[in-house]
């Protein structure tokens, strides 16, 4: 769903998602910045696209000025990480509330442009999960009846040959070298499990998704899953 061109950017980002819902910023990859005097390697910006709390998707965007380069950093090291991987992952930004976002054209180019400066980092967190899920992804955080659990260290989704176990151990793994915390999980109310790595720097807004206190048990895996309390 694409927002209407006439609509006023303020009044459809700004309020929204201010309630406190959840959207994400998804990068495809770093530009630098071109000035007078060539190009500025402190000055890079991610370019992707903004998923809103309510499905709405907007794009290009461009997220420049404070974060940027920490953000950068984590998407680089997904990028590494990936590396001769044969299921490559993808790092998102999840933000929380309001989103400040601005229209405007370069070299007769428009973009939407997010603004850094104006957002406290406390409400991003740095995740990653299989690129097909990503879009998924917010729309169960931003599901109610939506479950976060953890995957215990001997869960049969370990064992899955299917897409989803393959992946699970791929973030199991991708946390053990990078700054990550793995072993955790959507779980939709059509039982559908989404693993996702985050990043163990998160705020404390994030513990819902960073430390869930519901552990995924099974039973007739892998037709049905429950919970453990």
């Amino acid at each position: 769903m694409q927002p209407p061109k006439d609509i006023n950017l303020d009044k459809i980002l700004k309020s929204k998602c201010k309630g406190g819902g959840y959207s994400e910023f998804i990068p495809y990859s770093m530009k630098k910045i071109k000035n007078d005097k060539g190009y500025d390697n402190r000055h890079n910006v991610l370019v992707g696209e903004l998923v809103l709390c309510d499905e709405t998707i907007i794009r290009p965007v461009r997220w420049r000025g404070q974060y940027a380069r920490r953000m950068s950093e984590a998407y680089r090291e997904i990028e590494q990480l990936n590396f001769d991987e044969k299921y490559q992952l993808q790092a998102f930004f999840v933000i929380k509330g309001s989103i400040p976002i601005e229209k405007e054209t370069r070299r007769k180019k428009e973009y939407y442009v997010i603004e850094g400066y104006e957002k406290d980092f406390k409400y991003i967190a740095k995740l990653f999960t299989y690129p097909e899920w990503v879009k998924e992804f917010i729309m169960a955080m931003n599901n109610p009846e939506t479950e976060v659990v953890r995957l215990s260290p001997d869960s049969s989704v370990y064992r899955g040959r299917d897409l989803v176990g393959r992946i699970a151990r791929q973030i199991r793994q991708y946390a053990q070298y990078g700054p990550f915390i793995g072993e955790l999980a959507l779980m939709t109310p059509r039982g559908t499990i989404i693993p996702y790595g985050v990043s163990n720097s998160s705020s404390p807004i994030f513990s819902t998704f960073t430390s869930p206190e519901k552990v995924l048990c099974e039973e007739n895996m892998p037709v049905y899953y429950t919970l453990c309390f």
